[in-house]
């Protein structure tokens, strides 16, 4: 049985954890810690498989105790209450979270997630990226998923992206292309920030790899890699606020 160890500071909290974690996952909770300080040494003791991380602490950030320990050997479930840049950082890493309260069925799909990642031995690099992301005022890189490992591609080489069903095919400007199983709309949500539009139910861009914009034919952009992408008359004039006002 896989080994885990619980670092939260507040008690009820941490004692609903670990009992959902004994429970329903089929883990075996090594210890627990109440800090950054003793989270450290709890780990280095124990060696665990897996850390319950909280990122609010009373000594330091979570993410502290990933600078102070890294490369890490052992996989990393975040558990926090609503904090849009620290989950936005994760999410981008490929990292999992839990937001608390935590609900049962993800407490179970994140714990599962984690121990395929054990078997992979892939984590520690998404982890790196998790901490350049932290450091930078803007996070520049994305994980793609790609088979058994993830891909790190900066956000501005990332010129389109198209819903095919429950995929999104993802194409880059160094001729890659990559497909993966999450919908658009997840990467809708993460890269708006970054000025990504869509402009299509099934096309999302990136405005800096625009080349021109036809009017003909109810309007569609032709990107830099000379895709022609269909802007829907829903969007189109969001579309033209924006390059108005970038022009």
């Amino acid at each position: 049985m896989k080994t885990a160890v619980i670092i939260e500071d507040e008690p009820n909290a941490r004692a609903l954890l670990h009992h959902y974690v004994v429970k329903y996952c089929e883990l075996s909770i090594a210890g627990e810690a109440e800090n950054v300080g003793n989270g450290v040494r709890l780990i280095l003791e124990k060696k665990p498989d897996l850390v319950f991380l909280d990122i609010s602490l009373p000594d330091h950030s979570g993410f502290e105790l990933i600078k102070r320990l890294h490369p890490v050997g052992f996989e990393i479930i975040f558990v926090t209450a609503y904090d849009q840049y620290a989950l936005q950082a994760i999410r981008m890493s490929a990292v999992d979270y839990l937001l608390k309260p935590v609900d049962i069925s993800e407490l179970r799909q994140a714990v599962q997630r984690a121990k395929e990642r054990i078997e992979y031995k892939r984590y520690n690099e998404n982890l790196k990226v998790l901490l350049e992301n932290l450091k930078q005022s803007e996070i520049k890189r994305i994980a793609i998923p790609d088979g058994n490992s993830f891909q790190y591609e900066d956000t501005a080489n990332i010129i389109r992206l198209q819903a095919r069903g429950r995929y999104t095919e993802i194409f880059t400007s160094n001729n890659k292309k990559y497909t993966v199983t999450r919908n658009l709309g997840e990467f809708d949500k993460l890269l708006s920030q970054y000025k990504f539009l869509r402009v299509h139910h099934s096309h999302l861009i990136n405005p800096v790899h625009i080349l021109s914009f036809e009017k003909r034919d109810g309007g569609f952009l032709i990107m830099k890699d000379r895709s022609s992408v269909e802007v829907s008359r829903r969007n189109r004039e969001t579309l033209m606020d924006f390059l108005r006002n970038i022009h």
